[in-house]
């Protein structure tokens, strides 16, 4: 199954509980910009549905836990 960006991205901004950016790119790893507050997650063509739930979450406890 073909994973969804835009839910991804809606689920990411719900989880911060703010209106960050998402950002889907041809990245090696996930990762949360605690200044400019973007997300930026991977395109990866094997990656299930729950491996980005699973990055999506580890990286919105960034957004949570650490201010800038």
């Amino acid at each position: 199954m073909a994973v969804n960006h835009e839910i991804k991205s809606n689920l990411a901004k719900l989880l911060a509980t703010e209106d960050i950016v998402v950002e889907h790119k041809k990245v090696e790893t996930a990762c949360f910009n605690v200044h400019t507050r973007v997300l930026t997650l991977p395109m990866w063509e094997k990656a299930s549905n729950n491996i980005y739930t699973m990055l999506v979450l580890h990286e919105i406890s960034h957004a949570l836990w650490l201010s800038i």
